[in-house]
């Protein structure tokens, strides 16, 4: 291409904007991958809460045997599930890494049959569309943060976190459930 810079200059920017929009979300995204991933497919698929993926999964680093490098977030992603080590070698080798090592690694959180994993997604996702998505989203916030911040601030944070969800109405719900032994209706 003549103008591979300025395509890539011109595409990535809406790219990041649509990451960062996911990676914001305040309820649980949940993703599910098989076959071939690769490229920015690897960062649209860790940018998820919860990481599915199906047998046939085939991640590979990519950018490098072409002579680019890493975007949308993937080196992000990839490095704080595996740490710069096992990132750099993904991502500098191009080696396939399959559905049974990359749950190994923790780059997903289940490993299923292709022809199951549509369905148990969907089932999950269902699931944590019915919780107390408010609740959710304060424990994200502090899971994605707990990394970069000390024990002291994380304990503020949880705290906090605490107090607001006690306040909400999805906490006198899931108590009066709990204390009248029936399963929690979160509107």
């Amino acid at each position: 291409r003549d103008d591979l810079a300025g395509e890539l200059d011109r595409t990535i920017p809406p790219l990041n904007a649509a990451l960062l929009q996911l990676a914001g979300l305040p309820v649980p995204v949940v993703s599910a991958a098989q076959g071939a991933v690769g490229g920015g497919g690897i960062a649209l698929m860790l940018v998820a809460d919860v990481v599915l993926a199906g047998a046939s999964l085939g991640l590979r680093g990519g950018y490098n045997a072409i002579g680019l490098t890493p975007d949308i977030g993937s080196s992000w992603f990839v490095t704080r599930a595996i740490g710069p080590q096992r990132a750099k070698r993904l991502f500098f080798c191009n080696d396939k890494i399959g559905a049974s090592e990359a749950l190994e690694l923790g780059l997903v959180s289940q490993v299923l049959p292709d022809e199951q994993l549509h369905d148990t997604a969907l089932a999950l996702a269902r699931r944590l569309a019915a919780g107390a998505t408010r609740a959710y989203g304060r424990t994200k916030l502090l899971v994605d943060g707990a990394l970069q911040r000390s024990l002291a601030e994380q304990l503020a944070l949880e705290h906090a976190a605490m107090v607001a969800s006690g306040a909400d109405t999805e906490a006198a719900e899931g108590v009066a459930a709990f204390m009248g032994k029936r399963a929690a209706r979160f509107v």
